[in-house]
C-alpha cells in the first residue's frame, strides 16, 4: 500500500500543523513525523518497500499521506514521486519567502549548520556569498523561497488539478476553512473538525528559537547528540550515547527548559529595512510569476518593513 497524497512543503510554513489536522481525520492515515524517502541521498526505485512498510497498519482509511516539507524544493523529488505515485495529490503551503527565510536562518543555527550570528550580520553574509564554501547548507535559506521555480518543476510531471496550493498567512487567519479545503481535496468528509482546531490552536506547533544566547546553549547539545557528515550538510542522531554525553545532553535540556526558554520567548525578529529590501529584490520576479500561477495577488509579501521608533 502506498500514499495517495503528499504534503510537499514548504519548509517552515506550518506543514506540521497541517499534518496533525489531516492525520486526526478518521478517514486519513499518515505516519507521524516526516518521511524522507524521495529526498534520501541513498534513494533507489527498488527500495519502495521502505515506504510501503509505513502503511502496514492502515485499517480502512481511504486517504493515505506523508509529509516532508523539503520535497518542494529538492529538484530530484518531482520525478521520483511521479515514478511511483503518478496519480498522487500534492499539497503545498507557501509562506512569505522573507519570513520563511528568516525562520530557516534561525533553524539552521539551532541545528548547528551555520554560525550563530545576529540576523542582519548573518543574512548579509549569506546574500553576499560568504557562506558558499564554508557552510553549504546555508544556500537552502534563500533557495527554498523561490516557490514558482520549484512548483514549475512539479508541473512538468503533475497536472495542476493534482496540486492544492495554500498560503500560510491564510491558514493562520482562517485555519478551519483551509483544513476543510484540504479535506475536500483528498476526498474525505470536510465537516470533521480536528482536535488541533477544537483546541483553538494555530499553525505554529514548532515555535522557533530566536535568542542567540539560547541558540548557543542548544548548540552545546548538538555536540552531545549528533554527528555531521563531512560537508556538514546533514546531521545524524548518535546511535549510542556514552554516559557523559547523555548526562550533559540532559543537563542542557533541563537548563533550557527551566531557565532559557522562559527568559527568551519565541518571537521572530523583523529584518531591518535595508535587509528586507535586498530580500525583496531577490524574490520579486519569482513572486510575480507565482501570482500569475495562482491567479491572486501577493501584495502582502511585498510590504515594506515597519518603521522603527
Amino acid at each position: 500500500m502506498l500514499p495517495n497524497f503528499l504534503i510537499i512543503g514548504a519548509q517552515k510554513s506550518g506543514s506540521t500543523f497541517f499534518l496533525k489536522c489531516l492525520a486526526d481525520h478518521p478517514d486519513v492515515f499518515m505516519p507521524p513525523g516526516e518521511v524522507r524517502f524521495f529526498e534520501d541521498p541513498e534513494y533507489t526505485p527498488d527500495a519502495i518497500h521502505r515506504l510501503t512498510r509505513l502503511f502496514q497498519n492502515v485499517s480502512g482509511q481511504t486517504a493515505l499521506g506523508i509529509k516532508r516539507p523539503g520535497y518542494l524544493s529538492r529538484p530530484e523529488c518531482p520525478a521520483r514521486i511521479h515514478h511511483h505515485l503518478p496519480q498522487a495529490k500534492l499539497i503545498a503551503i507557501l509562506r512569505d519567502p522573507i519570513d520563511r527565510a528568516i525562520s530557516a536562518y534561525f533553524h539552521l543555527m539551532k541545528c548547528g549548520f551555520i554560525p550563530i550570528r545576529p540576523l542582519a550580520e548573518g543574512m548579509t553574509k549569506l546574500i553576499d556569498g560568504e557562506y558558499q564554501v564554508s557552510h553549504l547548507k546555508a544556500a537552502e535559506i534563500l533557495d527554498f523561497g523561490f516557490y514558482h521555480r520549484h512548483l514549475t518543476r512539479y508541473l512538468q510531471y503533475f497536472r495542476r488539478a493534482q496540486m492544492l496550493i495554500l498560503l500560510f498567512e491564510s491558514i493562520k487567519a482562517e485555519p478551519q476553512a483551509a483544513i476543510q479545503c484540504a479535506y475536500r481535496f483528498i476526498a474525505v468528509n470536510d465537516s470533521y473538525v480536528p482536535k488541533p482546531l477544537q483546541a483553538h490552536r494555530r499553525p505554529n506547533p514548532n515555535p522557533g528559537v530566536y535568542s542567540l544566547a539560547r541558540l548557543r546553549l542548544l548548540n552545546l547539545r548538538n555536540r552531545f547528540a549528533y554527528t555531521y557528515n563531512y560537508a556538514r550538510t546533514r546531521r545524524y542522531a548518535k546511535a549510542r550515547l556514552n554516559l557523559i554525553d547523555r548526562a550533559l545532553g540532559k543537563l542542557v535540556d533541563a537548563l533550557d527548559g527551566a531557565l532559557f526558554s522562559r527568559l527568551y520567548r519565541a518571537h521572530q525578529p523583523e529584518p531591518i529595512p535595508e535587509l528586507r529590501e535586498r530580500l525583496l529584490n531577490i524574490y520579486a520576479d519569482d513572486i510575480t510569476r507565482l501570482e500569475d500561477l495562482l491567479g491572486q495577488s501577493l501584495a502582502g509579501w511585498r510590504a515594506p518593513a515597519p518603521l522603527r521608533a
